[in-house]
């Protein structure tokens, strides 16, 4: 387990450095973040979508604020995608939150699923060729745990959702 998080850790390490130095925003220098070098939080501007080879699993966040707690592959084909990942956590709240973010070969298919697939979870949204969903309890919090993603920002969630 603690290889599996070595090698996650490297992936989004990697992921991270690529998604920052690609990020519209320029005001600060630290790729529309918080400073936590994930490209995340309280940043302005759109980060640019991910390399749309970016291994899905990549894309959870798993801070300090937001640890991962269990990731699962999932059934991406049955939705027309091409791999896909949900991941879960523990909220500040205490209450359990889910995210999937699914792969799909057009940005349009993953625009088609974040409203047809994805219409009843609390938050979705595409960003390229990913589509990102996040259900649980509080939208704050919600909306907290998508922004942690690797490939978002606080910013464009709000914009977006």
């Amino acid at each position: 387990m603690n290889r599996r998080k070595l090698l996650l850790g490297s992936g989004v390490a990697l992921t991270t450095t690529i998604a920052g130095c690609s990020s519209n925003d320029t005001s600060n220098g630290n790729g529309g973040g918080n400073g936590n070098g994930n490209g995340s939080g309280s940043g302005t501007g759109e980060v640019s979508p991910p390399d749309p080879e970016t291994p899905t699993s990549d894309l959870l966040p798993d801070t300090e604020e937001w640890p991962l707690d269990d990731e699962s592959e999932q059934m991406a084909g049955m939705i027309g995608a091409n791999d896909g990942v949900q991941g879960q956590w523990d909220g500040p709240d205490g209450e359990r939150y889910s995210m999937e973010i699914m792969r799909f070969g057009e940005k349009s298919s993953a625009e088609d699923a974040a409203e047809e697939v994805y219409g009843d979870w609390f938050l979705s949204f595409a960003h390229g060729v990913f589509t990102f969903a996040v259900n649980g309890p509080d939208g704050d919090h919600a909306r907290d745990l998508l922004a942690a993603s690797p490939a978002l920002n606080e910013s464009m969630v709000d914009a977006k959702t």
